[in-house]
């Protein structure tokens, strides 16, 4: 039987409640300031799940409460709020104007376009798979048009992904 270390909200985990609820006793002792943290080390043979349980105190609703853990975290790892917006808008500009080379590789392309996808994604704004399909077309060189053409005869562009996309484009490269 394979093993993982996700754990699902929702998801029960056996034999790990009680060293769960030691760990959360230690780290939500009230005797003890926000100042001096302690540090709660888990240790043991590969296997026996110390990553599922130091996932299950983290995300623990006391701990989340206590420690204010995820904002940190995600500050710490994104910016501020007004960061991660001015980060947003200066990813859609340059998705908005990213354009396909007559020289460059549908690959390439394609590279470059879902780096700046995958960058406005992590930062929590949607940007549906429809929207990046319709961008790879209108941004194509007019040596791709025929095979455009022939795609919207034989298919609804709505509906085709950007995979089968990609695919379509490269066989006329």
């Amino acid at each position: 039987m394979d093993t993982h270390s996700f754990v699902y909200e929702g998801e029960v985990v056996i034999g790990r409640e009680g060293d769960r609820m030691k760990i959360l006793q230690l780290l939500l002792d009230t005797k003890s300031d926000h100042e001096n943290v302690s540090v709660v080390n888990i240790v043991g043979h590969g296997g026996l799940g110390k990553t599922t349980l130091a996932q299950l105190v983290f995300n623990d609703e006391k701990v989340e409460k206590h420690f204010d853990l995820k904002d940190k975290l995600k500050e710490e790892f994104q910016g501020s709020a007004r960061a991660r917006q001015m980060q947003v808008l200066n990813l859609k500009r340059e998705f908005e104007t990213l354009r396909m080379k007559d020289s460059e590789l549908v690959k390439d392309f394609i590279d470059k376009l879902m780096k700046v996808v995958n960058q406005i994604r992590i930062l929590g704004e949607e940007l549906g798979d429809r929207r990046v399909v319709e961008k790879v077309v209108v941004s194509l060189p007019e040596k791709f048009e025929a095979k455009i053409s022939s795609l919207e005869e034989s298919r609804d562009l709505n509906q085709i992904s950007l995979s089968e996309l990609v695919n379509a484009l490269q066989a006329t490269e």
